[in-house]
């Protein structure tokens, strides 16, 4: 089997999963009068490729799914968004802590091409800082500290980040260009908005 039809029944497995688990999945064609005719590829996720800013949700246990090789799901959505020129930008919100009157932990990812003003003004701070206080999440949701930075390059192949990724993501974190910058925080908790 050559290298191109390996990857192509990979993104296939990785668009039926991110399905499964609750997501859109833009640019998935399925021929259902015969699974090997099944395509899917990222650069032609419809409606993504061209947005400057995307903005995603799921569970807080995409980070570290599937349990047999931690963090590959969110792994795959990374290299991914990579592929298609953005950087990236993610944290784990509990809405309790933010003054909702639900505890729902969810995971917010913030995408944005490289080419954007956003990206560019993004691409000279230090992650650190995008983690903790200049990027969109920080912003948004604001924290009291963040632990030490892990970091990691992943693969630009997917088939390779399908097979064999594995990392600790934490529940905050930047990428780009393939490079992953994650922490630990701290958020800063607001008081329930209550309103009769």
């Amino acid at each position: 089997m050559s290298n191109y039809y390996s990857k192509q029944e990979a993104k296939v497995r990785i668009a039926h999963e991110l399905m499964k688990r609750g997501w859109k999945v833009y640019g998935y064609h399925a021929d259902e009068s015969d699974s090997m005719t099944d395509y899917y590829s990222p650069a032609y996720w419809n409606g993504i490729k061209q947005a400057p800013f995307c903005i995603f949700e799921n569970v807080d246990r995409l980070l570290k799914s599937p349990a047999k090789q931690r963090g590959r799901d969110f792994g795959i959505i990374l290299s991914c968004l990579a592929e298609l020129g953005y950087s990236a930008e993610w944290r784990v919100v509990n809405a309790a802590t933010y003054g909702a009157a639900q505890r729902r932990r969810r995971t917010f990812i913030w995408a944005y091409k490289n080419e954007t003003n956003y990206g560019k003004k993004m691409s000279t701070a230090k992650a650190k800082d995008i983690i903790s206080k200049s990027g969109l999440m920080a912003k948004t949701f604001p924290i009291i500290s963040a632990e030490e930075i892990t970091e990691t390059t992943i693969s630009k192949d997917v088939v390779e980040v399908s097979d064999s990724f594995s990392f600790a993501f934490e529940t905050a974190g930047y990428m780009t260009d393939y490079h992953i910058y994650t922490a630990k925080v701290t958020e800063k908790e607001e008081e329930p908005n209550i309103s009769y």
